[in-house]
């Protein structure tokens, strides 16, 4: 007896069905016959030509199973008008079929009778409902066959059709497969043998991870050319964002702390990730080679900068987030709690004269003029509160540390209020080295430097088309 719920859709086929088919042969005559899918869940039934055996397919999440029945005497009998122009049939009715009851003379009355007045209702309104299911990944092969050509008197020339043009040349892996793997590491932080085991339980292929390693590398050989042209085009950029990160990359067979460099046009529109070993002024040289004199760059403040900074004369600007975050610290601490409250609330401010720029839409000009007639003068009012605490503070407390950190920093803090364009912290870049962060959480290190000049090259397009997909959107 078949144990399914009332609710499963039930098709028939009307043409016989050898049954000699098994898996294989009864999908195709689900495609072909009932143009049906057979991944769907539903019960797909077959008959052979005497009509005393009867062959029923179904998908089960996990796999195909096939239900099968022979009748000793006699023959499965049901009226044709009971399918539906799909060939759909009640479950109940298929449940009395295969006890061999016949029900060719057999009559269905409606399930509900509803009247009021002695008349029947009518229907004035449907209420209709919307359900979300989700179908397992489907993997498909597909067999290019090429031609080649000979010539038939000299039998010297021959000629081969051209291949199909694949991401990997003559590559098992198509583009939707390579898609899955390289934005399920990249932008959705899986290691890789967690794809591989993804795969694998989807539809039981078994992808080695050195597999998935070489498509990686070939992929990222191929896209190579886009990364060098996401740097020139953040090179060119007037203003620039720059940051930093570690992780862990195996080098010389031991693993050690090396660093991923990220930048960010002004614009928002073009994010870039460099690889270096160092987290010296050489690694922010290589990042920021080919800018020109005058251009702003955002930073926090790290001194690897300093040395590029000199050399092609940049503008420096440094981030409201970090210097904000000292008084935020010493806050917590306890200590002068009146003092960093009040800066902390002059720093909010100024933010809040941000967030209502970009939620009007000001133009730069608009923003540059607001900022110098609301900005300025919270800014006058923090300096003077940084001169004259009110209270004696010790340099190595944490609230003096945090005075001086502005201090030393104050010119380049509050240049943003010259140019409406010029941003006021580094946050925009901290978003876009949030997504490696995490990944380096999931997959733990990069196994060695060509991996680590990969996933650079990888994490600068995706960032990038995520970026400019927002900007879209927005």
């Amino acid at each position: 007896m078949l144990s399914f719920p009332p609710t499963v859709r039930v098709f028939v086929c009307r043409e016989s069905v050898d049954m000699r088919k098994s898996y294989d042969g009864l999908c195709g005559c689900v495609e072909q016959l009932l143009n049906q899918d057979p991944l769907s869940g539903h019960l797909f039934v077959f008959f052979n030509r005497r009509g005393s055996m009867v062959k029923i397919l179904v998908w089960d999440r996990s796999g195909f199973c096939i239900y099968a029945k022979r009748l000793e005497q006699g023959r499965f009998a049901f009226r044709r008008q009971d399918e539906h122009e799909t060939g759909h049939i009640d479950y109940a009715r298929l449940l009395l079929i295969l006890e061999g009851i016949d029900l060719r003379h057999s009559h269905q009355r409606k399930r509900f009778s509803i009247d009021c007045c002695g008349k029947p209702l009518t229907v004035i309104d449907r209420k209709s409902h919307l359900v979300v299911e989700r179908k397992p990944a489907q993997y498909t092969a597909t067999r290019y066959v090429r031609p080649v050509y000979g010539c038939s008197c000299c039998k010297d020339t021959v000629h081969v059709a051209e291949p199909v043009a694949l991401p990997i040349a003559k590559g098992l892996a198509g583009p939707g497969l390579l898609l899955f793997v390289l934005t399920g590491k990249y932008q959705y932080h899986l290691p890789l043998y967690r794809i591989q085991r993804q795969i694998y339980h989807e539809s039981r292929i078994w992808f080695t991870r050195s597999t998935l390693v070489c498509w990686v590398r070939q992929v990222s050989t191929v896209l190579d050319r886009i990364h060098k042209g996401l740097l020139e085009a953040y090179r060119r950029s007037r203003i620039k964002h720059a940051d930093e990160s570690p992780f862990q990359v195996k080098v010389e067979g031991h693993y050690r702390e090396c660093w991923m460099w990220t930048g960010l046009s002004g614009d928002g529109r073009t994010a870039v990730f460099l690889y270096n070993m160092r987290r010296t002024g050489a690694a922010t040289k290589l990042l920021l080679a080919g800018g020109s004199p005058g251009d702003y760059l955002m930073v926090d403040d790290c001194p690897s900068y300093n040395c590029a900074v000199r050399e092609l004369r940049l503008i420096v600007l440094h981030c409201m987030v970090h210097i904000r975050r000292k008084f935020v610290e010493a806050l917590k601490a306890g200590k002068n709690a009146a003092f960093n409250s009040k800066v902390l609330i002059k720093i909010g401010q100024l933010y809040r004269i941000e967030r209502f720029a970009k939620k009007h839409g000001l133009s730069d000009t608009q923003r540059g003029e607001l900022r110098k007639k609301y900005s300025a003068p919270i800014l006058e009012g923090i300096h003077k509160l940084l001169l004259d605490p009110g209270f004696t503070v010790l340099p190595q407390s944490l609230t003096g540390i945090a005075i001086l950190h502005f201090r030393n920093n104050w010119k380049e803090a509050t240049r943003f209020i010259e140019s409406g364009d010029l941003p006021i912290d580094n946050s925009a870049n901290e978003r876009i080295i949030r997504p490696f962060a995490i990944g380096r959480n999931n997959w733990g290190q990069a196994g060695s430097e060509n991996g680590a000049n990969w996933m650079a090259c990888l994490y600068s397009i995706i960032t990038t088309c995520k970026l400019r997909v927002c900007a879209q959107i927005t």
